[in-house]
């Protein structure tokens, strides 16, 4: 059995039942450039044709980084090269979090969350994919019994949350990077 049909009986079940695919809609994939993005990404592509949906990819360079630009041509050279239409914004997060006395990494999120559902809103109907992981799901429910939750606060990331899904959520590291190795997917390693 490839690791391909691995993945797709890990994403298979969670996919139909939150309907994260829609027929006739489009999927709009959230890429950073890490293995995981870019493994959901290598995927949707090559599920759309089979499940009827249009693919798109998006990607903020929140100016955080110095390399953050060369994160942002890599994403956009390798979308040009799999022929996948690729939104891209430049935003200056640590200004704009200045401004609004918050902290970079909040900022980053509020901003980025915006944007994906103004893009969600032009090209509707539109799902918004996030490679969050079982790993990072495994994290969240960590964090939240670290910080003394009781039972009603304890869940880790939810599936579906309005127009957005995680369609990776039950699929662990390990199994995307080895994805990743079989089907030769070119990533960003993380800072």
């Amino acid at each position: 059995m490839s690791i391909e049909t691995k993945l797709l009986a890990r994403v298979k079940p969670l996919a139909e039942e939150y309907a994260m695919f829609p027929s006739g809609g489009t999927v709009l994939c959230c890429v950073s450039g890490g293995v995981d993005s870019m493994s959901l990404l290598w995927f949707l592509r090559r599920q759309s044709a089979h499940l009827g949906f249009t693919l798109r990819a998006c990607h903020m360079d929140h100016m955080t980084r110095p390399r953050s630009g060369a994160d942002a041509t890599f994403v956009s050279d390798l979308c040009r090269s799999w022929d996948i239409p690729l939104d891209l914004e430049r935003v200056d997060v640590p200004g704009w979090a200045q401004e609004h006395h918050m902290g970079r990494e909040e900022a980053g999120r509020r901003l980025r969350y915006q944007w994906f559902e103004a893009l969600a809103d032009r090209y509707a109907p539109c799902v918004i994919a996030t490679a969050h992981q079982a790993d990072d799901n495994a994290e969240t429910l960590l964090l939240h019994l670290v910080r003394g939750c009781g039972l009603s606060g304890l869940g880790g990331i939810p599936p579906r949350r309005g127009r957005l899904v995680r369609p990776f959520l039950p699929v662990p590291r390990q199994l995307i990077l080895d994805y990743a190795a079989e089907q030769h997917i070119p990533f960003l390693e993380d800072e």
